[in-house]
């Protein structure tokens, strides 16, 4: 009777001592065609959206340079993230590196950034499992921020794709990246006067949360400011100090672009700069995404002591090339016209062609064409994802792991590519037409363009 206990003690116990070798196995059999591989020392199933839960981490990657294993170990903290994200079985978790006292602790990853805090995303509505990174890495290359800083003006993510695993047990392909925060951004801390314990707010980092008309800059509710939550905003920075102090740079941003068209036009540039305001347009447009601004958008300002102009930073995008928010397709082009008329300031200065921004759009794009935009560039970032995702396997894993849940994934991850080709390709052509052939620079192609060309052509045959 003793011994048949026993066996049937070791028996339940297969599955966890399986689990336990997966990743170690995983390992061993590393080469250079292999992803990263990430291991969580926690029980997923005790970690909650409400408070961190403390476990151990661990990252090995393939060092080609000396075909060696790299091993980076910390003890660390995982929440759950996301709003909509986090009703889904395969989750997206916050992650902070602590030191054995508890306390933040700074770590290199990857050679990507040395931070305490980084993000593992799911990607889960994203059938090609890299919509959001190849956004940012496009984004990379030419939304850059208007002043210099320690990591080159970068005004986006950084990320590597790695395969995580939890407690041993395979658990799924993500995308481990750094975090848009007052660090990235070089934004000022809080100043806390030593005597009296009074906190003067200097840099400020708001994320768009949800669909309000806050979110949208078009006004705002009467709230609490003693919460880091307000009118479908965040207080990403400083989140430790929320404040009506905090929230006023954004209700006076609110305020100001609310005021009269002839006022507003005249003082934008007060507010936003220029080169930001073209590039986080023609960004939302080329590759069509669909959930924001200003939801899943940041806005910063360095110093609200000094000024009060305001950077746009991206956030989230899955929901692009021909695919919306919760991974259905999306198999149209983007509508030009109203692409500027969802959200201030959008709606007025490029409704009204103020300081010919759309002149400039046309422009940047035009550059951009050639460079960034060019589906031959845009093809081979994904194609070389794709690519990585198959010859390693990870793709058969992660299939095998998450398929229909929620979407369906394809037999390869090339599979997703051959639509988002097409869809790019064709949405290419869509601005070219739509930018390249709005001669009066008005976001419409129509009898007006015509004109213009027409009294073009008859003032060089009168001269």
């Amino acid at each position: 009777m003793r011994n048949k206990v026993i066996f049937n003690i070791l028996l339940s116990l297969l599955p966890l001592l399986a689990s336990a070798t997966a990743f170690d196995d995983a390992v061993a059999a590393m080469d250079a065609r292999s992803l990263p591989l990430v291991n969580l020392d926690i029980d997923l199933a005790t970690v909650t959206d409400a408070d961190y839960t403390q476990g151990g981490f661990t990252i090995v990657s393939y060092n080609s340079a000396t075909n060696q294993l790299d091993t980076v170990s910390s003890p660390c903290e995982l929440k759950i993230r996301g709003g909509t994200a986090k009703y889904y079985k395969k989750k997206s978790y916050n992650l902070k590196f602590i030191d054995e006292n508890g306390d933040k602790r700074d770590v290199n990853v990857l050679g990507l950034r040395e931070d305490n805090t980084w993000i593992l995303d799911a990607m889960a509505i994203d059938p090609a499992r890299m919509r959001n990174r190849v956004c940012f890495d496009l984004w990379n290359e030419f939304g850059r921020l208007p002043y210099d800083t320690e990591f080159g003006g970068r005004n986006g993510t950084v990320g590597a794709f790695v395969e995580v695993y939890a407690q041993g047990a395979y658990h799924g392909l993500y995308c481990l990246t750094d975090k848009v925060n007052r660090k990235l951004l070089d934004l000022k801390k809080v100043k806390v006067d030593e005597t009296t314990g009074d906190v003067t707010v200097r840099g400020v980092l708001y994320k768009g949360e949800s669909w309000t008309t806050a979110t949208t800059l078009g006004g705002y509710k009467t709230a609490s400011t003693a919460s880091d939550k307000w009118n479908g905003w965040e207080l990403s920075y400083p989140d430790d100090y929320p404040s009506r102090a905090a929230w006023q740079p954004l209700m006076d941003l609110i305020n100001a672009l609310n005021k009269d068209l002839e006022t507003v036009s005249g003082y934008y540039l007060d507010w936003f700069y220029m080169d930001n305001l073209v590039d986080y347009w023609l960004l939302l447009a080329q590759f069509n995404v669909l959930d924001m601004p200003y939801k899943n958008t940041f806005l910063s300002t360095i110093n609200v002591q000094n000024s009060h102009r305001y950077v746009i930073t991206p956030w989230d995008m899955d929901a692009s090339f021909g695919r919306t928010y919760d991974g259905s397709l999306y198999d149209q082009q983007t509508v030009i016209r109203s692409q500027e008329r969802r959200v201030g300031p959008y709606f007025d200065i490029m409704g009204n062609n103020v300081d010919d921004i759309n002149g400039l759009v046309v422009k940047r794009w035009y550059e951009l064409s050639k460079s960034t935009f060019a589906p031959e560039h845009v093809m081979s970032v994904m194609r070389a994802y794709a690519e990585r995702f198959d010859n390693s396997g990870a793709w058969q894993r992660e299939r095998a792991k998450w398929n229909n849940s929620p979407v369906t994934l394809g037999e390869t991850a090339m599979s997703e590519l051959e639509y988002v080709e097409r869809w790019y390709r064709d949405n290419y052509a869509h601005m070219h037409d739509e930018l390249m052939f709005d001669l009066n620079h008005d976001h419409l192609v129509n009898i007006g363009d015509v004109n213009l060309l027409l009294d073009a052509i008859l003032q060089l045959a009168a001269q």
